[in-house]
């Protein structure tokens, strides 16, 4: 009931200031852009949070759109490549109908285009990237809602320490950007907490064949594993090393917080696998239940976890587009900046404030770990780091 409230209110104040500023004499187009993987291995990701942009999208636009004008979804696939999302960001910034981004998605295409989005004024809010220095760069365009790494790495070492008390823990990196950065975080903190045999190992997320690496985690004596990779690939190891006669005892991040392609791809071999997650399972939050069930409806397929933070992400969005207002015929990108920027407490379907600091971040959440029971993810406990 409270998030059909919630929508019946934004209908409302939408329709209002649209006619208002429709009065105003708003030319040309108004435009919204989802950057991310839509093509190549991330594609499923990429679809799914260009799914929840585009509802948010329907839902306003059916209540009138914004300053009388129906909002446009452009689609910019980058692959998750760092050298082609700066061609996507510059595309968007040259196309001055295009006042916000959601994305981009991965961490590595953030930090490649990140300055392309400064210089155009054009901001951007990722709903996924979550290396820390997406927000240390002193961009006044970055913003996330996302957690970021310094806190899930943490968390999830400090649970591997206290809770499972392993002997050696072998941490497998695929040496993207994000995975490169919470993996070293773990190895950190786990050190720190007393476990002194943590040692890296590296892949490429390009690897099909991971028998190789099998055989040096059999070798290696390690009784614990955590796993940098995405979520189809470590579904791929998984299956692999239970082919190999290794059954896996092992946590990984949030990338894995997937039924379909981890749960289930993996045929089995992740059940009693753990997952961190740096944000509440939607299931579990009231004020998502109305948005899974017509997200549900609509694509046919079970919420993940990206759908409700790209939602968030693109309300907020289009209610800083609204404020803005139109100045001589146009919406400045700059006043949806400051708009943006503005927002204090905006609660959504993720079920908690949603404030900007300084840097583009939201206020810490505890970290949640799930372990994998049958085809779903329980919870086992939350982590403060």
């Amino acid at each position: 009931m409270k998030s059909r409230w919630f929508m019946a209110v934004v209908a409302a104040s939408l329709m209002t200031a649209g006619s208002a500023a429709a009065q105003s004499g708003l030319q040309g187009p108004l435009k919204v852009a989802v950057v991310g993987p839509f093509s190549g291995r991330g594609a499923e990701a990429g679809e799914r949070v260009a799914s929840a942009v585009k509802m948010a999208v329907e839902e306003v636009n059916a209540a009138g759109g914004i300053h009388g004008t129906k909002v446009e979804v452009i689609i910019g696939d980058d692959e998750g490549v760092p050298e082609k999302s700066t061609l996507v960001a510059q595309r968007m910034a040259d196309d001055p109908a295009v006042l916000g981004v959601i994305g981009p998605m991965n961490s590595g295409a953030v930090l490649a285009a990140g300055s392309i989005y400064e210089r155009a004024g054009l901001p951007f809010i990722t709903p996924t990237a979550t290396n820390a220095r997406v927000t240390e760069q002193g961009w006044k365009m970055a913003h996330r809602l996302a957690g970021r790494d310094d806190r899930e790495g943490p968390a999830s070492a400090i649970f591997i320490a206290e809770e499972i008390k392993p002997k050696k823990v072998l941490l497998i990196s695929d040496k993207t950007a994000f995975q490169a950065g919470i993996v070293q975080e773990v190895q950190r903190v786990l050190k720190q907490r007393g476990v002194a045999d943590a040692t890296i190992e590296e892949v490429s997320d390009q690897d099909r064949d991971l028998t190789p690496l099998i055989t040096r985690i059999k070798a290696s004596g390690a009784d614990f594993i955590y796993l940098g990779m995405t979520a189809p690939q470590a579904a791929l190891f998984l299956k692999q090393a239970a082919q190999g006669g290794l059954k896996v005892r092992g946590l990984g991040n949030g990338s894995l917080r997937e039924r379909e392609s981890f749960v289930k791809a993996a045929g089995g071999d992740a059940e009693g696998f753990f997952v961190s997650y740096n944000a509440q399972d939607p299931r579990m939050v009231p004020e998502a239940k109305d948005f899974i069930a017509k997200f549900e409806a609509k694509y046919k397929k079970s919420v993940s976890a990206y759908e409700p933070q790209a939602y968030d992400a693109t309300m907020i969005l289009l209610n800083a587009i609204k404020t803005a207002g139109v100045k001589g015929g146009k919406v400045n990108r700059a006043d949806v900046v400051a708009a943006i920027k503005a927002v204090k407490g905006y609660r959504g379907v993720l079920g908690l404030p949603i404030t900007f600091d300084s840097k583009g971040d939201i206020a810490a959440a505890p970290i949640n770990i799930f372990r994998v029971q049958g085809d779903d993810f329980v919870l086992v406990k939350a982590v403060v780091p």
